[in-house]
């Protein structure tokens, strides 16, 4: 999920003042989402750096969904 608010690659929830930064860096976040939990499934640990208020969210969201065990994921807004 990284990214830095200076070039416009940070996933925030709302455009920086250039109107940037709305979008994750990771290619595909439910990807993210999906590997998220098979790793926990496996009992492998995770760390993943977010920047942005919407990375941090997405990252949280998925995290918890593994934990809880929902196949669906967190959806990307």
């Amino acid at each position: 999920m990284d990214g830095t608010v200076a070039n416009g690659a940070a996933w925030l929830e709302r455009p920086d003042c250039h109107d940037e930064s709305t979008h994750a860096f990771w290619s595909d976040p439910h990807v993210y989402t999906r590997i998220i939990g098979e790793l926990h499934r496996a009992g492998v640990p995770t760390a993943t750096h977010a920047i942005g208020d919407g990375a941090v969210r997405h990252v949280h969201d998925s995290v918890e969904k593994a934990q809880a065990g929902d196949e669906r994921g967190a959806a990307p807004d």
